[in-house]
């Protein structure tokens, strides 16, 4: 999945932006790192004997660090531009076992893997999406001048606000350890239950996994959906240009999962599709990367991948008028349909 982040305006910047998406072992993970720099230099150093799984770079200076990177693969140099990493690793003393089914992890709000040159980070976040068996317990509460925290779901993600890093701690349990203990769960936090879930459009649907939360009462698939083509999923809304999942996106993507895992040997594809700015070939290019960040993501939450299909459409196929802004707005879009093979 590609990353790209939205920029300060003003001239000189240093962004990192952490994705951390847990295993159902609550230790290891798959890492996926964005960084910016609009100006000072920002290192990301990789951990132990790390090999990344991919690495991409933006920005004019993208060939020279290229070139540096194949020298030295752990070592991740940015100036005047962006570049994606994603890698797997595993949490060490970090994370502690409280109990056979909890887990402790801490850590600091700035990765120790990142440096910048005559600069300090100007925008921070780390998001951790943890396994659909998971529940989170509790986390630091932090001074609201060092950073916020989102909870959303089984994904909690801290906005560094100042420059001083500080220690977080999570707490979190894994549900499964013992089936004979587990009791609905009718909270904000963690993933819901159908026994306990809301059902506001009443169509059979918990509100949990269902990906089109339309009006109380309408028809629905078993995907609360009114029909298995052309099923707009609306809370993934893209920039001009960018193919960036943001906190809305990825728990719109995380209601995708559990419907689409409810469901045995069905297949289907992830149609993008753009406005019409910049040329046709450019469009579909783009919408091609979309397609394959969100195909991406859902694999990430245990989708298997032979059941997804990711195609990029570019502007062929406009919903709106495409001389207004919000028609624009609305042909970026992701678009979900039941295929039969």
């Amino acid at each position: 999945m590609v990353l790209a982040i939205s920029t300060p305006a003003y001239a000189e910047y240093a962004i990192s932006d952490l994705l951390i998406v847990l295993d159902d072992d609550g230790r290891s993970h798959t890492v996926q790192h964005t960084v910016a720099s609009g100006g000072p230099r920002v290192t990301l150093s990789l951990p132990g004997s790390i090999i990344p799984q991919e690495v991409l770079y933006f920005g004019q200076n993208r060939q020279q660090q290229q070139e540096q990177l194949n020298l030295n693969p752990r070592f991740i140099d940015v100036v005047n531009g962006s570049a994606f990493a994603r890698y797997h690793h595993q949490y060490g003393e970090s994370v502690q076992k409280t109990e056979p089914d909890e887990f402790t992890l801490t850590t600091q709000s700035i990765p120790n893997t990142l440096t910048t040159t005559q600069s300090s980070l100007t925008q921070s976040s780390i998001t951790w999406v943890f396994p659909l068996e998971f529940d989170i317990l509790s986390y630091t509460v932090t001074d609201p001048t060092d950073g916020r925290w989102v909870s959303a779901n089984n994904t909690l993600t801290y906005h560094q606000l100042g420059s001083n890093a500080v220690t977080l701690s999570i707490n979190y349990r894994n549900r499964s350890y013992d089936a004979h203990t587990i009791e609905p769960l009718c909270s904000d936090i963690g993933p819901p239950t159908d026994a306990c879930a809301e059902d506001k459009d009443a169509d059979g649907v918990p509100d949990y996994r269902d990906i089109c939360i339309t009006e109380p009462g309408v028809p629905s698939n078993q995907l609360g959906c009114e029909s298995d083509k052309n099923m707009i999923l609306s809370n993934i809304v893209f920039d001009t240009g960018r193919t960036y999942l943001d906190i809305a996106a990825r728990n719109l993507l995380d209601r995708v999962a559990y419907a689409i895992l409810q469901k045995d040997n069905t297949y289907y594809e992830i149609g993008a599709h753009t406005d019409n700015d910049g040329s046709a070939e450019s469009n579909t290019t783009l919408s091609q990367k979309r397609a394959d960040a969100v195909r991406h993501y859902l694999l990430l939450r245990g989708v298997n991948p032979n059941t997804l299909l990711a195609t990029g459409y570019g502007e062929q196929y406009p919903i709106r008028d495409n001389a207004s802004a919000d028609g624009k707005r609305a042909n970026r879009r992701i678009e979900l349909m039941k295929i039969t093979r």
